[in-house]
């Protein structure tokens, strides 16, 4: 049966705290061939955030029960790589089985700092090849893992996803759209792009669910165990929670270094960090190296629009907030 859910009904849903922890639930990012933002920035890119295809992306982060799941896979050939993969930050842990489990409560929906980019690499990777347990899962997909490794500071990683993945981790322009782009801005059919990503030339406010709007510039040990999808009115113009707070999230973006790779990029301010919003700032980003295990990165992560049809009809439908402005129909997205 189809389950058309409108994103006025999901934010109903993360209010009743009845998110399924496990599902993905896309937005559909569209206006191809936007405008591209044209301001300062902080890595010198003279225009950023123009996409010239439809795609979809997650409106949530990963979640610890969506990492569990993984590493649960992982572990059933190589239980050193899985434990090197659990993560610094997240709402799971081993149970005396030697399993990964979540813990009680939201935990299951808390955000999953600690992964490497290789690390996020090799979830698309599984989540292409439909999470088979087995080591060949990991290994290609979206990224050719073979291709990992450093020379001297500059690392020779594949750059970008194959063109026939699944799923992968979002370019630069892909992140910087979801985030910062309304193609109703400033009107019906006045497109421009938000200094943050919350829909907001304003920074967000810090501070818990139903006072704040982010857990990031929240000082608390409660930031950190804060249920994705908690601030639930607080959206970018495409329906994204959590873009401030949560995690730092990575993307394809590649910073060069004397003309070759030497860093990664990752945008937007994590929970519990104290003051700093700016990160949330259109203009800001930060960079890693992609064997990193920086504590309060994670990931958000795309995939295509598909063909009528090409998928089993089980899915969630949710309507961006830029679609709904324009139309009352809403924007489905298959799971």
């Amino acid at each position: 049966m189809l389950a058309s859910i409108t994103a006025l009904a999901l934010t109903a849903a993360a209010n009743a705290g009845t998110i399924d922890p496990l599902a993905f639930q896309w937005a559909t990012i569209g206006d191809p061939g936007n405008a591209p933002y044209t301001g300062p920035n902080n890595i010198l890119v003279p225009e950023l955030g123009s996409v010239s295809y439809e795609y979809r992306i997650s409106r949530l982060e990963t979640t610890t029960a969506q990492w569990a799941e993984f590493l649960n896979s992982v572990k059933t050939y190589d239980r050193f790589l899985a434990l090197n993969m659990s993560s610094v930050r997240w709402g799971g842990g081993l149970d005396a089985n030697d399993n990964f489990v979540v813990g009680p409560g939201d935990a299951a929906l808390y955000p999953v700092g600690g992964m490497s980019w290789r690390e996020a690499a090799m979830y698309v990777n599984w989540l292409h090849n439909d999470k088979a347990d087995e080591r060949r899962a990991i290994e290609d997909g979206a990224y050719d893992i073979s291709t990992f490794s450093n020379v001297g500071v500059h690392f020779i990683d594949q750059l970008t996803h194959h063109p026939d993945a699944k799923y992968w981790i979002p370019t630069l322009d892909e992140q910087f759209k979801a985030f910062y782009f309304d193609p109703n801005k400033d009107g019906p059919g006045a497109p421009g792009y938000w200094s943050y990503p919350h829909s907001s030339d304003e920074p967000p406010v810090g501070g818990p669910p139903g006072t704040g709007e982010s857990t990031a510039d929240w000082v608390s040990k409660d930031a950190w165990a804060t249920a994705l999808g908690a601030y639930s009115d607080v959206q970018s113009p495409w329906g994204l929670w959590d873009t401030s707070g949560g995690v730092t999230e990575l993307s394809e973006g590649v910073v060069l270094y004397n003309g070759a790779p030497r860093w990664r990029l990752f945008n937007g301010a994590y929970a519990g960090r104290d003051s700093h919003l700016t990160e949330d700032e259109i203009r800001n980003f930060d960079i890693v190296n992609p064997g990193s295990h920086y504590p309060n990165q994670g990931l958000r992560i795309a995939t295509r629009v598909p063909e009528p049809g090409a998928f089993p009809i089980v899915f969630l439908c949710a309507s961006s907030l830029a679609q709904r402005r324009r139309s009352t129909a809403p924007s489905c997205a298959r799971n």
